[in-house]
């Protein structure tokens, strides 16, 4: 019988697994470009162009701000603002074929702050081209 655990979803942020994921929902990641476009003439004829090249995806995850991944992200956005070079990251769920694979990522921005009588989290988003393979099933 097909399980799910959340413990079994990896996101590595320049091959370094991010630890310390906040309750709910922790990581999404999304195509943010579009892979085809439709143009309609003056005529009404309709063209397609294709993009062929990687797709623009955005990976988002929370961490609990107690989680000592969150100093790795701070560190990395200011390596980013100094000069520093993308980075690899990828999501990856054990037993799925499901996965994010960013070839070249970069932090968009520091995350939000909260605090309260609780554990808040901090969202970290990265953005870059990749491969992005959803609707895979979990293997028995």
């Amino acid at each position: 019988m097909p399980a799910y655990s959340p413990q079994d979803v990896t996101v590595a942020v320049a091959g370094i697994p991010m630890t310390g994921f906040a309750e709910g929902t922790f990581v999404t990641t999304t195509q943010v470009s579009d892979s085809a476009a439709a143009f309609r003439g003056a005529t009404g004829q309709v063209s397609f162009a294709i993009d062929k090249g990687m797709p623009m995806l955005q990976v988002e995850f929370t961490l609990q701000q107690t989680s000592a991944a969150n100093a790795y992200m701070a560190g990395l956005l200011a390596a980013q603002t100094l000069g520093g070079v993308p980075v690899t990251a990828s999501v990856s769920l054990f037993g799925s074929t499901e996965s994010a694979t960013l070839a070249q990522a970069i932090v968009t921005k520091a995350p939000d702050s909260a605090y309260s009588a609780g554990i808040e989290g901090r969202t970290w988003t990265l953005m870059g081209p990749g491969v992005l393979r959803s609707g895979g099933s979990i293997l028995p």
